[in-house]
């Protein structure tokens, strides 16, 4: 497993540019332009009062965001091609299966799907059907949380593992909002922002040359201190 830990979180260049979408703080992401390109609309889990990613997505793209949340007290509303939605992702009260999601908007095309739901995106993947994810999605921008934790950190490779099959690790960033840990001979943040691209859009991949945080690109999450070095890639 300890091989496992680093190899999964090694990001690849798949040969088309990144770019940054929000703010240049936390609430902004790095994600590739095949994924932003080749989705047709945005599926964003967790925004709670920030969309400021949301705008600029639809802003820059002119495609449609269904933002939702269940945890925000707000009734439904839609805002030009914003609209949200006070339901979560997961199989609680007052959640549902992304597929479900889809489903009931009718909706045809590939979505970009965000997921930030604190620590809930383990039994959320455990519980669904990650091939038919892969089928209506063009990337995946996730956070992770608390992977330090001898009980999340096998549950986190096998999230890994599972995603590895469908989708390509892109970008690599760590939240300084969370804490760092020592793992073997390395310094690795406890939660960590990854972006993926579906493996349906890309030709050739080989594993990034840059070193992380990339200048220009991440930002600290947490503006008061400095952004996470990470010394594993």
């Amino acid at each position: 497993m300890n091989s496992d830990l680093i190899s999964l979180l090694t990001p690849y260049d798949v040969f088309s540019s990144k770019t940054r979408l929000g703010p240049n703080c936390d609430g902004g992401y790095v994600i590739s332009k095949i994924a932003l390109e080749e989705c047709d609309f945005l599926f964003t889990y967790g925004v709670a009062d920030d969309i400021r990613f949301e705008e600029a997505f639809s802003t820059a793209y002119n495609k449609s965001s269904y933002l939702f949340d269940h945890t925000i007290n707000k009734l439904p509303w839609e805002k030009g091609l914003l609209k949200y939605i006070p339901e979560g992702l997961g199989f609680d009260i007052n959640c549902k299966d992304f597929l479900e999601h889809y489903r009931e908007f009718n909706l045809s095309g590939d979505a970009l799907l965000k997921i930030d739901i604190e620590g809930n995106e383990y039994s959320y993947f455990e519980n669904t059907d990650l091939s038919q994810i892969s089928q209506l999605t063009s990337g995946l921008l996730l956070e992770v949380h608390w992977i330090n934790n001898p009980d999340i950190l096998p549950r986190f490779i096998n999230l890994m593992n599972g995603l590895n099959e469908y989708f390509i690790l892109n970008h690599v960033h760590g939240n300084n909002y969370g804490s760092i840990w020592d793992y073997e001979s390395y310094t690795l943040p406890n939660v960590l922002e990854l972006s993926f691209v579906n493996r349906k859009y890309v030709s050739k991949f080989e594993k990034s040359k840059d070193s992380y945080p990339i200048w220009g690109l991440d930002y600290p999450n947490n503006i008061s201190h400095s952004d996470i070095e990470l010394n594993f890639i």
